[in-house]
Order: structure tokens, then C-alpha cells, then sequence
């Protein structure tokens, strides 16, 4: 009797696990967090989703956030070298968008780039976190950095945690 109580216990279980395995959770923004750079993130991501594919483009949809509203924005395509919010130079990208509002006493930048021949996504977001400087500008500090690949593409955002409107 023992032995037929196991094993029902054990089939239950297994089958539970493998049903479970196969399904999504429905909730593949646990890690993005509610924070103005998860908001510009899934902005991002839904202009990517939606087939935009220049990263100037992209970088657009994400000013395009109502969160940045308050906010004169502009897109520009960036290269190689010297990016403001880094104490290094920056490379291993072969195009890209910086994103970031007209005032510079904001503390807020972000990037959208496209990993080099020879560089993977997940080097290049490495690189971005590790020369990273949430206080790049000389009279603020953000208060958040968030980075993250999506299908070869880099996002990164240095920002405070919300606009408020004045």
C-alpha cells in the first residue's frame, strides 16, 4: 500500500513540475523594475517588438514615454569613444543612439547600441555597467542605473527614479 501511495505522490508531482516547466509565467517583467528606466525599457522593448529596428529610431520611442513629457528630449546617434556618463572610453559597438534631455543639470542619459563584429551583447553591457558613473555630471548624481540585452541590442539608462512635473 505504501508503495502505491509513492508512486501516486511521485506521478502527481513529476507531472506537476512538467506542466508547469512548459508554461510562462505570464510575468517576464518580474526583474524590470517600476522605476522610470523600467518604464523606458519596456518602451524600448515595445518599439522593438513592433519592428524598429535603427537605434536612433528606437531611441526616439523611448522619449516618446509619457514619463519624459515635462522633459525637452533629443535622440542623436553616438560613436565610439568618449560617451557622456563614463569614465572610459566605450567601444565594441558598430551603431548607436544616445537619448538624454537638452538641460544637462538633469541627471539622466541612456543608450541604445548595437554590439560590434567580434563582441557579444552581453560583453558590451558588461562594459557599460563596469565604467558606468551615476555622478557624470558635475552638480547631480542619478539615482538608478538599469542595463539590459534584448535579441543583440544593449539598452542602458542612468536616471533618477522619476520626473516630476513643475
Amino acid at each position: 500500500m505504501k508503495k502505491i501511495i509513492v508512486f501516486i505522490l511521485t506521478a502527481v508531482m513529476l507531472l506537476g513540475a512538467v506542466a508547469c516547466a512548459g508554461t510562462p509565467s505570464g510575468n517576464d517583467d518580474a526583474d524590470i523594475p517600476d522605476t522610470l528606466a523600467g518604464k523606458l525599457f519596456i518602451s524600448f522593448r515595445d518599439a522593438l517588438k513592433g519592428g524598429m529596428t535603427s537605434t536612433e529610431e528606437l531611441a526616439n520611442a523611448v522619449l516618446a514615454t509619457k514619463e519624459l513629457e515635462p522633459l525637452f528630449t533629443m535622440a542623436m546617434p553616438v560613436e565610439p569613444g568618449y560617451l557622456a556618463g563614463f569614465d572610459a572610453e566605450i567601444h565594441g559597438f558598430k551603431e548607436g543612439a544616445m537619448f538624454a534631455p537638452m538641460i544637462s543639470s538633469i541627471p539622466f542619459v541612456g543608450y541604445i547600441l548595437v554590439p560590434a563584429d567580434g563582441t557579444t551583447a552581453e560583453e558590451l553591457a558588461k562594459n557599460l555597467e563596469d565604467n558606468a558613473n551615476l555622478n557624470w555630471s558635475i552638480c547631480v548624481t542619478a539615482d538608478e542605473m538599469f542595463v539590459k540585452v534584448v535579441d543583440g541590442y544593449v539598452f542602458f539608462v542612468m536616471c533618477p527614479l522619476e520626473i516630476a512635473a513643475e
